[in-house]
């Protein structure tokens, strides 16, 4: 199936681009095409993975992706019908190093870096868990 939209280009014109197969809007994954690393060494991008899924009665799920250490993470709140139509929480997602928080307590901190190392075994970067 082909789609077309008009979108702006660089010099202001609107062009129509063809899209094959993907809806209007589609963002491919961080990792289509090429490989994503645990940690990016010059700087860009980190992988995390899913540690930790908690839902509260306000329809919301907290997510929270960890570094393979469980020295740093990232928590999302997404609401439930919005996940579910996104197509749902993948094991692993790359972030900007910026946008981490530190783990501070040790406890915590192991359970992270146990619970990224179980996923890493179990599932590819993309699956959906």
């Amino acid at each position: 199936m082909t789609r077309s939209r008009r979108t702006p280009t660089a010099d202001g014109e609107a062009a129509t681009i063809a899209t094959r197969g993907r809806p209007t809007g589609y963002k491919s994954p961080p990792d289509e095409g090429r490989a994503m690393p645990d940690d990016d060494a010059d700087g860009g991008t980190v992988r995390l993975w899913l540690v930790e899924r908690t839902y509260d009665d306000r329809n919301l799920i907290t997510l929270v992706y960890a570094t393979p250490d469980g020295e740093r993470y990232r928590k999302r709140e997404r609401s439930a019908n919005l996940l579910g139509g996104s197509g749902g929480v993948t094991a692993a997602i790359e972030a900007d190093p910026d946008d981490l928080a530190a783990v501070e307590d040790d406890e915590t901190r192991e359970r992270y870096a146990r619970e990224a190392a179980r996923m890493a075994d179990r599932h590819a970067p993309d699956d959906t868990i």
